[in-house]
This record gives C-alpha cells, sequence and structure tokens, in this order.
C-alpha cells in the first residue's frame, strides 16, 4: 500500500466515523480529519506528477543533449582501435 493509498484509507475511515456519529463534536472532527487525510492524499497526488513531470523533461533534454539516460554520453559512431586505446 502505497503512503497516498494510506491516506485515502483513512479519509474513508473517517468518513464512515462522520456518518455513524451521534455527536455533533465527534461528526465534525471526523470530517475535519477527512479533509486533512485527503489534502494529505492530495499533495502527494501532486508531487508524484510533478515528479513525473520533471523526469520526463530531464530525459528529453538529455536525448536533445545527445546524452543516453544513464547520463553517458553517446558515442559518436568512430571507434577508436584498441591499439590506440589508452
Amino acid at each position: 500500500m502505497s503512503t497516498r493509498e494510506f491516506y485515502e484509507a483513512r479519509a474513508a475511515e473517517c468518513e464512515r466515523d462522520a456518518a455513524a456519529a451521534t455527536l455533533d463534536n465527534v461528526r465534525d472532527r471526523a470530517l475535519r480529519s477527512q479533509a486533512a487525510w485527503l489534502e494529505m492524499a492530495g499533495r502527494i497526488a501532486r508531487t508524484d506528477a510533478l515528479r513525473a513531470k520533471t523526469e520526463a523533461a530531464k530525459a528529453a533534454a538529455a536525448r536533445e543533449d545527445g546524452q543516453r539516460e544513464d547520463g553517458q554520453r553517446e558515442d559518436d559512431g568512430a571507434a577508436m582501435p584498441v591499439s590506440q586505446a589508452s
């Protein structure tokens, strides 16, 4: 279970608690908790989306710059003979 799924599960639990509450203050507390859990889940979702976008942009920039995704420069195709390699 991911952190986001955990937060969403806690929000659902708070929603059930609020629906079952007979006291107003208990229901209000459960609803406030639900809102907090959903906000935290939303932050993680936004962070994940931004991370994916950033990684994709870095990969595209690396391809344009002639680098492989592992950070190594791509060969220009001219291999040096073994006897000249040092």
